[in-house]
């Protein structure tokens, strides 16, 4: 049971990272994905977003993410 307290209690980056570092890049990228489309000023998810795409090899689309990422943590 507190197992999966602490599994829900994750965040999506959380997850995405976790997702991350047992190699399941589409799992963690179509999580975040999903998160996005109702949280798109998330800047923390972009970022992850980029490593995610960047680590699948997608290195501009990684960028563009980042780069996302960084002007929305400007305007917070």
């Amino acid at each position: 049971a507190m197992k999966d307290y602490i599994e829900r209690r994750k965040s999506v980056h959380q997850k995405a990272r976790e997702m991350m570092a047992r190699g399941n890049l589409q799992g963690a990228l179509k999580i975040l994905e999903n998160y996005l489309i109702d949280n798109a000023d998330d800047a923390d998810a972009w970022y992850v977003v980029g490593e995610v795409l960047s680590k699948m090899g997608r290195q501009e689309e990684g960028f563009r993410a980042i780069a996302r990422a960084r002007d929305l943590s400007k305007k917070a």
